[in-house]
This record gives structure tokens, sequence and C-alpha cells, in this order.
């Protein structure tokens, strides 16, 4: 077996994981923002 090719795919495969949890934060983050706008203008009107 070669090491090489399985720490490669390894890696890949973190780096896939990471970046969906990612961008499912990121997208969460942004949606929260954007109730926060919406609760702050109802507030200020």
């Amino acid at each position: 077996m070669d090491w090489n090719v399985f720490f490669s795919t390894y890696a890949q495969a973190s780096a896939a994981i990471i970046g969906i949890i990612a961008a499912f934060t990121i997208a969460k983050l942004i949606t929260e923002n954007g109730e926060y706008e919406t609760l702050k203008m109802n507030l200020i009107i």
C-alpha cells in the first residue's frame, strides 16, 4: 500500500468536509444577520 496516496486522499476528504461545514456556518451567520437587521428596523419604526 502506498501511504502517500492514503494521506493525500485523507487530506482532501478532510478539507472537503471542513469546507462544507464552513459554508453552512457562513450561510447561517448571513441569515442571522438579516433577521437581526429586520428586527432592528422594526424597533426603530
